[in-house]
């Protein structure tokens, strides 16, 4: 995963946790932006492909994105912590029909003193 990649990955994670899950796409240019910096070959019609998809989104759909966006950086969190040498958990600590914010990452040591 490329900087750029992480970049747009953490900037769809503030889909999961909009309130309503329906904001306009105000800043639709700047989404543009961080997801031309990750493609590695320009295409014809690219850009206003992904723009029309990203506009075209249901509120559902960016919910989704963003809840899927926060587990592939949570993943990353685990691994790093295994490459520790740690022994890492995510735990969902409350229902999401309390907060969006529901994981917890812990990890302990794998070698017992």
């Amino acid at each position: 995963m490329t900087k750029e990649d992480f970049h747009a990955i953490t900037w769809f994670t503030s889909w999961a946790v909009d309130a309503n899950h329906d904001s306009d796409l105000a800043d639709i240019a700047n989404c543009r932006s961080r997801l031309q910096s990750m493609e590695k070959e320009k295409c014809d019609g690219y850009e206003s492909g992904v723009e029309k998809v990203l506009a075209n989104m249901k509120p559902v759909e960016r919910a989704s994105l963003g809840f899927k966006c926060k587990r592939i950086i949570d993943m990353g969190r685990l691994m790093w912590l295994r490459e520790q040498g740690l022994d890492p958990q995510l735990l969902r600590y409350v229902p999401l029909s309390i907060s969006p914010e529901n994981h917890l990452l812990i990890a302990k040591s794998s070698n017992p003193v």
